[in-house]
């Protein structure tokens, strides 16, 4: 869930940044320190409250099995100062996201649980009390294939292609359901159909090409699954007939694989350097066209994020007041 949550609202150059490797956390050292500047964050009126009282309010609301409000969540992680207290903060965290109240985690509290663990040194804690990782491949693929679908070039294509395939490798071992959460990805079988398909449409445009290795990590994702493909998942849940059918075409869908590989590399369809790369040379050709807008953009997400905190906290009053009234 984090993954999607987090790439809400920012641009293709962001995304793409964030994306380019399945693999590992992708650099920001290609973007300028204005994106860095945490004066548009800490200008931010602040709410002071104690850490002490707000662990007691929670411990006392969930001994008595009632849920925790995203307000107090919030207030807890806004008013972290240190590395002790940011691995306090990470049960409560945690139990939030257990708890019924779990889809009401704010953006405006993922943003600020992540600065303060940069802040003080908890890098390794800032997504992983986050995310999910029985979700990881599934949510970058995501990211990858919707950033793809912004870009009509080298790196959209095969942002795009690397995204379904990753996608497909989810739903031919766990079944669509595990892929089918939340718009925008459809309840609708045959991702990896879906990545061929971007092959093939490459073969039609004559400036596009396909990044070398991103094909070399679709084949592995076919020579995975070509290897597991005796009919067991790997949650141990049966698949259902559907995924059963989907699961069949693996032997049609490596060899359609491998003649559109074929024409790519007869047509010179194939680009020598990594996604990465070619990330980083589409970023410098646009970044000053899209610095300011991005910056703008996210000085009016924090203006969004505040008006909605004030909303909480006035609803909050007025809900202390009804109950004073009605004592």
């Amino acid at each position: 869930m984090a993954a999607s949550i987090l790439q809400r609202g920012l641009s293709p150059l962001q995304t793409f940044t964030k994306c380019v490797s399945y693999r590992s956390i992708a650099r920001r050292c290609l973007l300028s320190s204005a994106y860095t500047d945490p004066a548009v964050w800490e200008q931010r009126p602040r709410d002071a409250q104690d850490l002490g009282q707000l662990a007691s309010l929670m411990d006392r609301t969930y001994a008595r099995k009632f849920p925790v409000s995203s307000l107090v969540i919030a207030r807890f992680v806004d008013n972290l100062s240190s590395k002790e207290e940011v691995d306090q903060a990470q049960y409560y965290l945690y139990k939030f996201r257990h708890s019924p109240n779990c889809w009401y985690l704010r953006d405006w509290t993922i943003h600020s649980w992540i600065r303060h663990c940069l802040k003080y040194g908890a890098r390794d804690k800032a997504l992983y009390t986050l995310k999910n990782k029985w979700q990881e491949e599934r949510n970058v693929g995501a990211s990858l294939m919707l950033a793809g679908l912004k870009q009509e070039n080298s790196v959209g294509f095969s942002a795009r292609l690397l995204g379904l395939a990753l996608i497909g490798k989810v739903e031919l071992s766990r079944g669509i359901h595990a892929v089918f959460h939340e718009m925008p990805l459809i309840w609708t079988s045959g991702y990896l159909g879906r990545a061929l398909a971007v092959m093939d449409a490459v073969c039609d445009f004559r400036d596009i090409k396909l990044s070398e290795e991103v094909l070399d990590h679709v084949e592995k994702i076919l020579q995975d699954l070509s290897v597991n493909a005796d009919g067991q998942n790997v949650t141990d849940t049966p698949l259902e007939e559907e995924d059963e059918l989907e699961t069949q075409k693996l032997p049609e869908y490596i060899n359609r694989f491998k003649e559109l590989k074929e024409r790519l590399v007869s047509q010179d369809r194939i680009d020598s350097r990594s996604l990465e790369s070619l990330v980083s040379a589409l970023t410098q050709q646009t970044l000053a066209a899209c610095e300011n807008a991005d910056i703008a953009e996210y000085q009016q997400t924090v203006s969004v994020w505040e008006a909605e905190l004030q909303q909480l906290i006035q609803r909050e009053r007025e809900t202390k007041e009804k109950n004073q009234k009605s004592v």
